[in-house]
């Protein structure tokens, strides 16, 4: 069983991170959100990311010498990205509107001798909280909190509600929008 990420950053030497082929170096670079970067030039090099949410994004760079990496999400291709470029730039790649729950999201470099760069993940979305009504499940590794401590937070918090088994946060978007999560 591996952990999961929940809503936050992860950067590119998160335990998180799962690394597979060969080729793997850490390299310093100053617009990297940590100051470095992991890079790898072997066709067939790639991570993944078990995480809980409803959008990630895969921080990544464009610029010579950078491949197109492929990207699957739950297994489902996402495409090719190509990542070249003239000059090097972050190149954030999102992936939102994901169903909440628990998801991974698995890149990998298809073109031996060309770099893949990887500076991290970062997780948005959904936080649930089971009360009793619900049991996550096994694999997510969430800790149930105490119900009765869960609905006096509902109570005394205006942009928390109990509902449907689930703890809801309410995130005010705007003087009018509302988002329930």
């Amino acid at each position: 069983m591996s952990t999961i990420a929940s809503a936050g950053i992860y950067q590119e030497n998160s335990p998180l991170i799962q690394y597979r082929g060969s080729g793997w170096n850490r390299v310093e670079w100053a617009a990297a959100k940590g100051g470095y970067l992991s890079r790898s030039d072997a066709g067939g090099a790639g991570v993944s990311l078990r995480f809980i949410g409803t959008e990630v994004i895969f921080h990544s760079v464009k610029g010579p010498g950078r491949g197109a990496p492929a990207i699957a999400i739950d297994g489902i291709s996402r495409g090719q990205f190509d990542m070249a470029a003239t000059s090097e730039a972050a190149a954030p790649i999102a992936f939102p509107d994901l169903a909440p729950g628990v998801h991974t999201i698995d890149v990998e470099l298809v073109d031996d001798g060309l770099f893949l760069d990887i500076d991290g993940f970062e997780v948005k979305g959904t936080v649930l909280i089971p009360t009793e009504t619900t049991t996550p499940p096994a694999e997510t590794g969430i800790t149930i909190p105490n119900v009765d401590q869960v609905k006096q937070w509902a109570k005394a918090n205006p942009l928390l509600a109990v509902a449907g088994g689930f703890l809801a946060i309410r995130i005010l978007l705007g003087p009018r929008a509302l988002r329930i999560f």
